[in-house]
């Protein structure tokens, strides 16, 4: 079966990535810098964060999966502390102040990305609702 690359999706992710780094300007210790448009950076840091999200994200999570089930979850904040870091480190466009301004926008982070995906409707369904009707001669 061939598969077609899914534009709309992908500038939805990189739509909603941008609108949860958008969230950062809440806490007082990070500082978002747009040296030419708020949208060009914010644009840019939708695709490198996006690209971490797909390429570095699910690496740390096999490595750190036996801690992910003993910490009930909070082993994520820290994978989230991580891809903000290497963000920050990556661009020029985030400047992060101290730990505890990363520690709490890496939990704003997450909680805005789960939210806009959500609203967006990005994320697809755990359990499938669409229903096969079984014609007359089946049943």
């Amino acid at each position: 079966m061939k598969r077609k690359l899914n534009w709309k999706l992908i500038i939805a992710h990189v739509f909603v990535n941008a609108l949860a780094i958008g969230c950062l300007w809440l806490v007082p210790g990070i500082n978002l810098v747009h040296p030419t448009s708020p949208l060009i950076s914010l644009a840019i840091l939708g695709i490198a964060f996006g690209l971490l999200n797909a390429f570095v994200k699910p690496i740390i999570q096999f490595i750190t999966l036996p801690f992910l089930f003993v910490s009930f979850g909070l082993v994520v904040i820290l994978i989230n502390m991580l891809l903000l870091w290497l963000l920050e480190r990556l661009t020029d466009f985030i400047v992060i102040n101290d730990l505890w301004s990363l520690v709490v926008g890496a939990v704003i982070l997450g909680i805005a990305v789960l939210f806009f995906e959500n609203l967006f409707g990005i994320t697809p369904p755990i359990i499938d609702d669409t229903r096969i009707e079984a014609t007359e001669g089946e049943a």
